[in-house]
């Protein structure tokens, strides 16, 4: 299962973008509920894919809230940095997606 291009902050769920413990929240909050539709679930992620805005900023929150959804052993994880005028719109700190499998 490929879960992709969640963003970290969408205007009717949240008022205010938020930091980027907030946002990494929203987002896995958003993968979790994606995956479970598909009849799979955080649990059987294999590899997280993240592109986060300024991550020398934001990698510290990032992970804070990261580490909420998986405090052990956790999946593989890669990701990219880019610019926050390149996010597709003002307020969005970092965007995620994920491989997993149905069980």
């Amino acid at each position: 299962l490929f879960v992709g291009g969640i963003g970290g902050w969408y205007a009717d769920r949240r008022p205010e973008p938020g930091d980027a413990k907030v946002q990494i929240t929203g987002a896995l909050t958003s993968m979790k509920e994606a995956l479970e539709a598909a009849g799979s679930g955080m649990h059987n992620v294999l590899q997280i894919f993240m592109t986060v805005c300024e991550p020398n900023k934001n990698l510290a929150k990032l992970n804070e809230g990261y580490h909420e959804f998986f405090p052990e052993n956790p999946p593989v994880r890669s990701f990219s940095s880019s610019k926050a005028s390149q996010m597709g719109r003002d307020g969005i700190l970092l965007q995620v997606g994920c491989i997993a499998y149905v069980d």
